[in-house]
């Protein structure tokens, strides 16, 4: 069974030297074959895979060893003047590029972090309040109700007032307390319900005017 070995076996297994500094495959030599060729003893041994692994992980960090500081300065500037950064930000820089790899790398994701936050903040310029639909009715039914009412001493500032107060205590109907707080979205609200009162207002005069029929220029009375 020790000869059917697997392939993952017999290359996971690294020849063992005998204490007399040989092969111990030797031993299977012939003799014929003859001694085995002794190292030469000139030069440095050859490495193992465990020696030479390390030999490349060490001239990979050394290829990304932080430069001296006058090189970082100078690279620092260069990357300022050519982003275009202003004082304050070519400062930091210049305050990373001294700072050690694992340093910057904690300094860089940190930045990204709060870049990341104040993204989420900013509001798309083009994101508009959309009044639902339920909250318009309510808007066309109070300003209407506004309107004729007979114990409103008037139907401008105070209409409007008394509409959004009759609004905001319902907030089911869409003016929740989300909508008033941002400045934008309750503008909209208010825009929507003086413009209502607009539309109202100019269909009431037509309709009394109507309803007064056309005046003899000659006979106004």
């Amino acid at each position: 069974m020790a000869a059917r070995r697997t392939i993952a076996e017999r290359l996971t297994m690294s020849p063992t030297l005998s204490e007399e500094g040989g092969d111990e495959r030797s031993s299977s030599r012939t003799a014929s074959e003859g001694p085995p060729t002794p190292p030469a003893e000139q030069g440095s041994p050859a490495a193992s895979p465990s020696q030479a692994t390390q030999a490349l992980v060490s001239a990979i960090v050394v290829g990304f060893t932080r430069p001296h500081n006058d090189d970082a300065a100078e690279a620092s500037r260069r990357i300022a003047q050519k982003l275009k950064l202003d004082s304050k930000d070519s400062e930091l820089l210049a305050y990373a590029s001294k700072m050690p790899l694992q340093e910057q790398l904690l300094f860089n994701i940190g930045l990204s972090l709060k870049t990341m936050t104040k993204a989420n903040q900013i509001q798309p310029i083009d994101a508009k309040f959309v009044v639902p639909e339920k909250l318009k009715r309510k808007i066309d039914i109070y300003v209407y109700n506004a309107l004729v009412c007979p114990q409103a001493t008037g139907y401008l500032e105070e209409g409007n007032r008394i509409v959004l107060e009759i609004l905001v205590s319902h907030p089911s109907w869409g003016l929740t307390p989300e909508v008033k707080d941002n400045p934008d979205h309750y503008q909209a609200v208010c825009t929507r319900v003086s413009n209502c009162f607009n539309d109202k207002r100019r269909h009431l005069k037509a309709a009394i005017n109507k309803s007064l029929g056309t005046v003899n220029p000659e006979n106004p009375e």
